[in-house]
Order: structure tokens, then sequence, then C-alpha cells
């Protein structure tokens, strides 16, 4: 089962386990979707309100900016998870012969390689995501009332 797949109580119990992974990738990559999708809620909450006819449009498209957002942030929840597991299994590889300590050093530095591809991809989408409010804010205040 996939971690988005989870319960939140099921995904705090995996997080809290004694296994490595899913770890702090996968938890930030959560915290990102659910402010996506809370992003998604208020944009949602403004359509088909006469009170905000001005902005549907903007509306609208901010909601599916940020379902798409939402989406792949869950999606990093489990690349996370994936690329850690790679570094593990690159550890665990035998280290008898020169040959095997060779290839296991290199399945350790491309292991380390992409584990931190997930973590920096999901910065870019929080970083995205912020951006969206940003936008938002800017321009709700320029209708004349502060967003809440």
């Amino acid at each position: 089962m996939e971690l988005a797949e989870l319960t939140v109580r099921g995904f705090a119990e995996e997080i809290a386990s004694a296994s490595p992974a899913p770890g702090g990738g996968s938890a930030a990559a959560l915290a990102g979707a659910v402010g996506a999708a809370l992003t998604a809620m208020v944009s949602g909450l403004t359509l088909g309100r006469k009170k905000y006819e001005a902005v549907q449009e903007l509306a609208l498209r901010a909601q599916a900016q940020a379902d798409a957002l939402r989406k792949r942030l869950l999606a990093a929840m489990e690349q996370d998870t994936q690329a850690f597991l790679q570094v593990s299994a690159a550890y665990a590889m035998p280290k008898q012969t020169p040959e095997e300590k060779q290839a296991r050093s290199s399945a350790i530095e491309q292991g380390l390689k992409a584990c931190t591809q997930p973590p920096l991809a999901v910065m870019q989408m929080c970083a995205e995501g912020l951006e969206l409010l940003e936008y938002l804010e800017r321009e709700h205040q320029k209708g004349g009332e502060p967003c809440t």
C-alpha cells in the first residue's frame, strides 16, 4: 500500500515505528499536500459566491493549481521513502571482496545522490504553494478586501 493511501493514524504509526522509512521527507510532503488541499478548499469556497464574483476565474485557476500540487506532493511521499530504501539496500550489500566493496561503494554513492532529489522536490513544491498563496493574497487585496 502506498503511503498516501494510509490513514492519518496509520501514517503516524509508520513514522513512529523503528523502521528508518518513511521519515522526514515523506512527512514534509504530507504537510505540503495538506497545505495545498487547504488552498484548494479556500478557492473552492470562493466559487459561486456573489460576493466574490469578480475573482471566480482566479479562484478556479487557483483551485486547479492547488489540486495538482497536492497530488504531486502525495506522490512525493512515496518517492522519498523509495529513495531512502535504495540507500539502505546499498548499505546492506556484501563487502567481502574488492569487487563487492567497489559495487557497494558505487551503489551507496548513487543512492545518496538520488536520496537528495525527493526532499529537494518537496521543498520546491512547497515554495510553489507559498507563491500561489502570495499571488492569491495580492490579487484579492486588489479587490479592496483582506484575504482571510
